[in-house]
């Protein structure tokens, strides 16, 4: 209960004024190839390889996010920063990404507000190729043990994932390896102590450390993406609640509970049955025809 004695952490809502700087990065085809190794299990012959994950920002975002004082006009106290546990990831494609262009992420601290468990923390990330907005992703994360001072504030919308309560229409297990969340840490990038240092994730109260969010969440997107039946090559937007931690090693059951046109609802359970992930959401990208057909019934105005 070592967590218990620990110094007590403090965030004020007022750091939402925060600047945060931009961003510039670009995606090489091996550090596509290298996140994709460490989310995706289907041989490469069978997956859709040529398309880039649609949760590769998450890498880029996670890395404005754990370098935060990098970019912040105003630094927050670095503690803070490794406490974070993510809870959910909103991302929507105006575009499809493409290989070794430069894009620019312009970043904004949106809400901060108390949580049972510690402070929720959510940033807008804005994806630009040239001047042409190509993606948005909301992020947002749990400051595990952190109190936020008075009652928080929010700045714009935040997405909303809705549920579907169904039994499912499709499931399929996958087995998680003990050793996955040192690998997604060297692959993706995306690294905490919560992740790969046992004894820093017990002493705030953790029972262990637990698998990243976002490979969980990655890795369900590639099962369903790579089934033929659904037909999910084009991913024009992917969301997600973190509601559970995962323990490695383990095995995970991916669930489609819902699918319509160009809608896919999912969650996803640990070997014990308790769901880790609710409220997943996968959108396809309209085909041209479906486009063509749309405009084509749409009223005019005269």
């Amino acid at each position: 209960m070592r967590f218990l004695f620990r110094e007590r952490l403090h965030i004020s809502p007022e750091t939402i004024e925060t600047r945060i700087k931009d961003h510039c990065f670009t995606i090489s085809r091996q550090q596509a190839d290298d996140f994709r190794s460490v989310v995706d299990d289907t041989p490469a012959s069978q997956a859709v390889v040529d398309l880039i994950h649609p949760l590769f920002l998450s890498r880029i975002s996670w890395h404005i996010v754990e370098n935060f004082n990098q970019y912040l006009s105003q630094p927050i106290e670095p503690k803070l920063l490794k406490t974070l546990v993510h809870l959910s990831v909103d991302l929507e494609y105006k575009e499809a990404l493409e290989y070794d262009k430069e894009y620019r992420v312009k970043s904004h601290l949106c809400q901060i507000t108390p949580h049972r468990k510690g402070t929720r923390l959510t940033t807008r990330f804005e994806y630009f190729q040239d001047d042409r907005l190509v993606a948005v992703e909301h992020t947002t994360g749990i400051l595990f043990g952190v109190k936020c001072i008075g009652q928080g504030r929010q700045i714009g919308s935040i997405p909303t994932k809705s549920r579907v309560s169904k039994k499912p229409m499709w499931a399929r297990t996958v087995s998680i390896d003990e050793r996955l969340p040192y690998a997604y840490a060297a692959k993706a990038g995306i690294d905490a102590p919560i992740h790969t240092d046992p004894e820093y994730a017990r002493s705030i109260g953790l029972p262990d450390i637990i698998l990243q969010g976002t490979c969980t969440f990655a890795k369900a997107v590639s099962v369903i993406s790579n089934e033929p039946a659904f037909g999910l090559e084009e991913i024009a937007g992917v969301s997600a609640n973190f509601t559970g931690m995962l323990v490695t090693p383990n095995e995970i059951e991916v669930r489609v509970l819902f699918h319509s046109g160009d809608r896919l609802v999912f969650d996803v359970l640990d070997k014990d049955g308790k769901a880790v992930i609710k409220g997943g959401n996968i959108h396809k990208r309209p085909s041209p025809e479906s486009e063509i057909i749309a405009s084509d019934t749409t009223p005019h105005e005269s």
